[in-house]
């Protein structure tokens, strides 16, 4: 008798592949250009501003997220926390975190690019992840996602454990990659230092 065989969780290497590939392409467009709005403008302010408000948004709400998926996700279905909100929520953090980079930069087109290239990329990658999660779970998993929005979050679903056990490494492992993204920030300063000494050149500008 033929046995059906256990699903597998899904690829993440090609989401991780397809990320870097879309951030390498983008580096010489953020290298050669410069913001339409003057970096003193109030404008420019306002989008340094809330974009460093986004940034702490997206870091602190990956390690909040981490604090209930690490070591457990794909194990077991996790509804708790973040999880019983939004069904995704690292990738909205996530998407959010693209977005203030390009507010950080100081253009609104690339805020707009970001967000929406991270975010089609993700929600991609958690249809392929509903997909196995709902073959392995079943029911409750169906339930769970009747009720839990994909993405944007539901905060009068919320609830939580009284007690929750994270996984130390895991959690390591997140804020590093959270410093990828505050990298942004002297990255950003090294780069308008260099564009105004004339070392590298600005062929266009970016509202």
């Amino acid at each position: 008798m033929n046995t059906v065989p256990a699903p597998s969780p899904v690829n993440q290497i090609i989401r991780l592949r397809t990320i870097q590939f879309a951030v390498v392409s983008i580096i010489p467009i953020v290298a050669f250009s410069t913001s339409a709005w003057p970096t003193n403008s109030f404008i420019a302010s306002m989008m340094t501003l809330v974009g460093q408000l986004l940034l702490a948004v997206c870091i602190l709400g990956r390690l909040w997220s981490i604090l209930y998926s690490g070591g457990r996700k794909n194990r077991e279905l996790v509804m708790e926390g973040p999880y019983s909100v939004s069904r995704n929520p690292l990738y909205l953090f996530s998407t959010i975190g693209a977005s203030a980079i390009g507010l950080i930069l100081h253009s609104f087109i690339l805020a707009a690019s970001f967000g929406v290239a991270c975010g089609v990329i993700l929600s991609i990658t958690s249809r392929r992840e509903a997909t196995y999660l709902e073959t392995k779970f079943g029911a409750p998993y169906q339930d769970y996602a009747r009720r839990v929005p994909a993405f944007w979050p539901d905060f009068r679903l919320y609830r939580e454990r009284k007690e929750a056990v994270f996984n130390p490494a895991v959690l390591r492992k997140t804020f590093l990659h959270a410093l990828y993204f505050l990298l942004v920030i002297p990255l950003m300063e090294i780069k308008q230092f260099l564009v105004q000494s004339g070392i590298i050149p600005s062929f266009f500008h970016l509202l």
